[in-house]
């Protein structure tokens, strides 16, 4: 397997020696847009192939992780990750703690973006470091609903199965009981995903350590659906991070792909989507900091009304902060910037900012503000560019942030992030 490390939005030049893969690749990349589309919501092809001067030239954009395709495993970093690519894993897990769970901790891998690891390396030793000191304490058990058939009484009399046995098993009794038993979905999930990450890791350490949770782990009667929603019993928070990791692995932001033939496997994070959810959650952390703010996500605001036939129109900015009960500003976050060493961006795109506008007048709002990932390197320009538009005595205003993001790999590093986030909101509000 040839590994081979790529950003989002950088080409990659299929080499001219091999011939026959390049011939499969366009029915295989097109395939797998549709999967990828599918499992991870995208709203575009996330793989374009286009004939360039030098060659078949390959493009990734809007996902992050590993993806193989026959023979070569593409390591996909984040645009925003261009100057710290050597450790670029534990920032997006600390970006994918805060966007999709609260409880994943990957403090405690130290060895991350050391050696040889590749994206599910770094996934299986989270995993393994939340789920084995939880095992030392035993399994997580919980009631089941169970059926047995016999001579005597058991619970709960299953009437209409009774019924049906009386002509062939006269003299038994049809019952349902409650077992408590470690055979249920959570346990379920940590056996899938150990399973999992055992045959896809690269490090034959961590393969021994994943396959020795699996021999712990009680092996499952029953199949479960996953994800895993339900509520976590309190006495079994311990294994809270690994089933999170474990649910990560299943669905929600990432996509697991398990193909037939030399296409191979894959294990992607929709980075949009990423970007937007971390967004919002570090604004509603800034906004605990001041005891008259509010950020609300997705607030729905009607746009435009029919004089007769049609539907009304509607616009959902991704935050809006609310200052002493009053709309103060919308803030968009938009992924669609040019990175990773192509210069950052100077100005909103159009479509963008007409839709602010129309957002800003929806809400009765007088400031938008747009929030790009920023790699860091800006050239001596400020952070922040802003942009006004009049109607009248009516101003609206419209700011971009270049939010440096590069760089989340500690929890000192995240909290500065958070900080410089706060600073420039505050310098653009007041």
């Amino acid at each position: 397997m040839v590994q081979i490390t790529v950003w989002e939005h950088q080409d990659f030049l299929w080499p001219a020696s091999d011939r026959d893969a390049a011939l499969r690749l366009p029915g295989i990349v097109s395939t797998k847009n549709k999967e990828l589309k599918r499992a991870l919501r995208l709203s575009r092809d996330p793989i374009s192939l286009r004939q360039g001067s030098g060659g078949l030239l390959l493009r990734f954009a809007g996902v992050a992780g590993i993806l193989n395709l026959v023979g070569y495993e593409f390591e996909i970093i984040p645009k925003f990750s261009f100057r710290q690519s050597a450790s670029w894993q534990s920032g997006f897990f600390h970006m994918l703690s805060i966007a999709e769970y609260g409880h994943i901790s990957f403090e405690r891998s130290r060895h991350m973006g050391r050696g040889a690891l590749s994206f599910c390396d770094h996934i299986a030793l989270a995993f393994l470091e939340s789920v084995e000191p939880a095992l030392q304490k035993g399994p997580i058990c919980a009631y089941r609903a169970a059926v047995s058939q016999g001579r005597y009484l058991r619970g709960r009399l299953l009437l209409p199965e009774q019924m049906r046995m009386l002509l062939t098993h006269p003299g038994e009794v049809v019952s349902e009981h409650d077992v408590f038993s470690p055979d249920n979905a959570f346990q379920y999930l940590l056996f899938w995903s150990a399973a999992w990450l055992a045959r896809h890791v690269r490090s034959q350490v961590l393969r021994r350590r994943l396959e020795r949770v699996v021999s712990l782990l009680p092996k499952p009667e029953h199949h479960y659906r996953l994800p895993v929603h339900a509520a976590l019993p309190a006495q079994y928070s311990r294994y809270r991070a690994a089933l999170e990791i474990g649910n990560l692995i299943a669905g929600g932001a990432s996509a697991v792909l398990q193909d037939q033939g030399s296409s191979g496997y894959g294990f992607l994070f929709n980075t949009e989507r990423t970007y937007e959810k971390f967004l919002e959650r570090m604004l509603q952390r800034i906004a605990r900091r001041h005891t008259d703010w509010s950020v609300t996500a997705q607030r729905t605001a009607a746009l435009g009304h029919p004089e007769g036939a049609g539907s009304v129109l509607f616009t959902r900015p991704d935050n809006t902060l609310t200052i002493q009960e009053m709309v103060t500003a919308l803030i968009d976050a938009k992924y669609k910037c040019d990175l990773a060493g192509h210069g950052p961006l100077r100005q909103p795109r159009s479509g963008d900012y007409y839709q602010m506008l129309a957002s800003l007048i929806a809400h009765g709002c007088a400031q938008a503000l747009l929030v790009v990932p920023s790699e860091g390197d800006l050239g001596g320009e400020p952070p922040l560019l802003t942009w006004t538009t009049a109607s009248g005595e009516t101003i609206w205003r419209v700011g971009l942030l270049r939010w440096d993001i590069s760089d989340l790999g500690t929890k000192s590093a995240l909290l500065a992030a958070q900080n410089a986030l706060e600073a420039q909101l505050l310098a653009f509000l007041f």
